[in-house]
């Protein structure tokens, strides 16, 4: 297991504050701010734990979304506060309030849903991608480019990740090519982790479905999105679970960016196992300005 990967699921794995709190540790990545898939994990982490405290029937994570409210700091630990709105015989809603240093980070609901058999059916398919053993891994990739990386993120960027990443066409941050609003790679955790508890296995999954959402939609403008005169932010998340989660394999994330319009993006991901199944669906809305370059935008 990559040291990576053990201090991701640390991170993950949370501390009870109260009855109704936990806390959790902020991962600093580099970037200009706290890397919203964290916060969004360590949420999903801790909504789980609580349900599985607190519901007398058990039932299972099947959707959450959130509302990003003001951006996290890597050097304070961060709260999360969980309350029921409801708890039915089928369905379960919670709240959670995010909170680092008194100011209010994210707001977040989740629904638990009862197992129970229904109808069926897929309509979307996996096609159209390379298979991963003939693709390069994205943090070779970063090495190969680590004299173009900012002295200030170099080390974070060449340590070796919590996911092993190989996309179909890689993207570069700092330097942004036209293409298609499409994005497509393989992921699976790098390293094995033994005994992965129900709520790690959500909380993983919601991490990485934040990897590289905003950045496929500035592909059709040829921008990447740490270059300088770039601001790019996720304003909401959302993760629905389709499928029970395997993380011991390559799983396949195709995203798509349908429209981009007054400096805001839509973008939707799909995530398969190889055989196919969908095994959730994400979709974010974010800002994508552009300042003038002769702006110093931090």
């Amino acid at each position: 297991m990559s040291q990576t990967l053990a201090e991701l699921v640390q991170a993950l794995s949370m501390t009870k504050y109260s009855e109704n709190v936990f806390v959790g540790k902020p991962i600093d990545l580099g970037l200009r701010q706290l890397y919203g898939g964290l916060i969004f994990a360590q949420a999903i982490s801790a909504v789980i734990q609580y349900a599985d405290m607190t519901l007398s029937i058990e039932k299972q994570l099947h959707y959450a979304t959130a509302s990003f409210i003001n951006a996290g700091q890597v050097d304070s630990p961060i709260y999360y506060e969980i309350a029921p709105l409801r708890v039915g015989k089928s369905f379960s809603v919670m709240e959670v309030k995010v909170i680092q240093n008194g100011i209010q980070l994210i707001s977040m609901q989740a629904s638990f849903h009862i197992p129970e058999h229904g109808f069926s059916h897929q309509q979307s398919k996996l096609t159209d991608i390379a298979a991963p053993e003939t693709l390069e891994n994205e943090f070779e990739l970063a090495k190969k480019l680590s004299h173009l990386i900012p002295e200030p993120i170099r080390m974070h960027w060449t340590t070796e990740p919590a996911f092993e990443v190989r996309p179909e066409v890689p993207l570069n941050p700092f330097y942004g090519k036209p293409a298609q609003a499409i994005h497509k790679a393989w992921f699976k955790l790098n390293g094995q982790v033994l005994n992965l508890s129900p709520f790690l296995r959500y909380a993983l999954i919601a991490y990485h479905s934040d990897h590289n959402l905003l950045p496929a939609t500035l592909k059709p403008h040829g921008k990447g999105f740490l270059e300088k005169d770039m601001q790019v932010a996720t304003l909401n998340h959302a993760i629905w679970f389709h499928n029970d989660i395997i993380l011991d394999d390559w799983l396949a994330y195709i995203i798509t960016s349908p429209i981009a319009n007054n400096a805001l993006a839509l973008v939707r991901g799909e995530i398969f196992d190889r055989m196919g199944k969908l095994i959730a669906t994400t979709q974010q809305e974010g800002l994508i300005r552009q300042h003038p370059r002769t702006k110093n935008v931090t």
